[in-house]
């Protein structure tokens, strides 16, 4: 299965800029985010509703992707653009690792939580 080019929000506003930024790269990575959708087994609207997705974009994802992997990546997706307009991707993805093992996903947590180290380590 192949990352879908949909809903690609590849450039960011930070808060009270006008200056777009890149698709993070590393963690938040559409890369990372499909693999999390491909390997998750919770459900992906306890994840949205866990991770501060509001209702009306739940019910969006819910109408606009049928499939369960492509629901949890556009989930994934609206996430990071909601999560990164208040924070650095480092401050961001341990909310995503607790959310994770919450909804019942260890190994995907515990993946992210390696990958995290791994970065943190880097000079």
């Amino acid at each position: 299965m192949t990352m879908p080019a949909h809903g690609d929000q590849s450039t960011y506003y930070p808060l009270n800029s006008a200056e777009p930024l890149r698709s993070p790269i590393g963690l938040c990575s559409d890369a990372q985010l499909w693999y999390i959708a491909q390997h998750m087994r919770g459900d992906w609207e306890t994840l949205s509703a866990l991770l501060g997705v509001p209702q009306r974009d739940i019910d969006i994802i819910r109408q606009t992707h049928s499939q369960v992997v492509d629901q949890t990546f556009a989930t994934l997706q609206g996430w990071r653009w909601r999560a990164l307009k208040w924070r650095c991707p480092d401050e961001a993805v341990p909310q995503l690792i607790g959310t994770l093992s919450v909804v019942g996903d260890v190994d995907i947590a515990n993946y992210l939580e390696k990958q995290f180290k791994l970065t943190e380590s880097l000079p």
